[in-house]
């Protein structure tokens, strides 16, 4: 698979390109095997096919080069200038999953959110605020959790956006595991000045114990480690489903 990425790249359109990627990051023993030149070809495919990507494909883009560093290793600045613009030009046709994404794709790479202009981080957060009545749990933890680590995001975001994000996040707080309660809690901590998530009420739902939740709060706060606040939280809920202290959620 991965000598005939390398060799299908110059040819690829902005699906396939899309595609390749997302396939190479999930699939560990194509990635080990594809070589330097492989991912070269690879990122040159995703930087000309850049102004024929659509919504999906930019998001996918981003998305796969945010979990592989050897492709973002690739890619050149004017690849992630052209990503950057497909992002701006089709954030109006974002759904939910897209602009989750793709937020919590630059939140994570400091080359393509260095490439965003503001009309682009305008473009992104206005697809989050319009999409966020229909965000599930991940794309709701993953919005937030990415705007407290992108300051141009959370600055381009209206008073309207912030709340109907908030909105997105009480909504699917009952159907949130582990890992998203945590994303919650530590978005929710370095947003503590945003006025709409002030109120956010998603303690009942999220917490079903006032004990558990203030313990692995204080977890992630004085120790700063969401993995050992999911592992924390997973272990005291298993005791207080034991005890009969807990809802299964």
């Amino acid at each position: 698979m991965a000598r005939a990425a390398e060799r299908a790249a110059p040819t690829m359109n902005a699906q396939d390109a899309a595609n390749t990627l997302n396939a190479l990051c999930k699939l560990d023993a194509a990635a080990s095997a594809m070589s330097p030149a492989g991912w070269d070809a690879v990122a040159r495919a995703a930087e000309r096919t850049a102004p024929t990507m659509n919504a999906q494909n930019a998001a996918n883009t981003l998305n796969a080069l945010s979990r592989l560093d050897a492709a973002a290793s690739a890619m050149s600045p004017a690849g992630w200038d052209a990503v950057a613009r497909a992002v701006e030009r089709m954030a109006p046709t974002m759904n939910a999953q897209d602009a989750a994404n793709t937020l919590n794709a630059l939140s994570k790479l400091d080359a393509a959110a260095s490439a965003m202009s503001p009309a682009g981080w305008g473009a992104v957060t206005r697809a989050a605020e319009r999409t966020a009545p229909t965000m599930n749990a991940q794309d709701a933890a993953n919005t937030l959790n990415a705007l407290c680590n992108l300051h141009a995001a959370a600055s381009a975001m209206s008073p309207a956006g912030w709340d109907v994000v908030a909105r997105a996040a009480e909504r699917t707080a009952p159907t949130m595991n582990a890992q998203c309660r945590a994303s919650i809690l530590n978005a929710l901590k370095k947003l503590k000045s945003i006025k709409a998530l002030k109120g956010i009420s998603m303690k009942r739902e999220i917490f079903q114990q006032r004990k558990v939740h203030t313990y692995c709060q204080t977890v992630l706060r004085y120790e700063g480690s969401v993995d050992l606040y999911v592992a924390r939280w997973a272990r005291l809920r298993a005791q207080c489903r034991r005890r009969g202290g807990m809802s299964q959620r």
